[in-house]
């Protein structure tokens, strides 16, 4: 019996390793270069059901594509501006954006979240599990929680 839960964990670490290392070379590989034109920038009111503060969201609209950016970058650009931007390969994300003015390229935080943090997190969390004999599987069932949250958000 304990065998056959060794062989099960064994497969579901190393499908979950997988899935990682794919949202990892996303994130990593330069993906399709865009250089497009602004023609619209949105800000929206994100509201917390819990509590009476809200912050806004800011997107960059351009003839293609439509992706977030922070707040700071929207400090600086203005309709008709010439952007360039990089789409992930496997999932279609935007990796990096940057004024055409500029060599500083911007990557917005929450693709820093989905793209790296989580995956490597969770590759670091299975390797230090295994070492020491799966004393925190609780903690390893988590992260296979946010890996799997992560590409859902990712395949959406």
């Amino acid at each position: 019996m304990i065998k056959n839960q060794n062989k099960l964990r064994l497969w579901i670490n190393s499908i979950i390793i997988i899935v990682s290392l794919i949202i990892l070379t996303d994130f990593i590989l330069p993906g399709k270069v865009f250089s497009d034109e602004i023609v619209m920038v949105k800000k929206e009111r994100q509201k917390h059901k819990t509590s009476s503060k809200y912050h806004y969201s800011y997107k960059i609209i351009t003839s293609t594509h439509q992706f977030s950016v922070s707040e700071d970058f929207v400090s600086i650009v203005s309709v008709k501006d010439n952007i360039m931007y990089s789409v992930s390969s496997i999932f279609n994300e935007v990796n990096w954006y940057r004024l055409l003015t500029t060599e500083k390229k911007d990557v917005y935080s929450l693709r820093i979240i989905t793209g790296l943090i989580v995956p490597l997190f969770t590759i670091v969390l299975i390797v230090i599990a295994n070492r020491f004999n799966y004393q925190i599987g609780t903690l390893v069932f988590l992260a296979h929680i946010f890996l799997i949250a992560d590409l859902i958000y990712l395949l959406l």
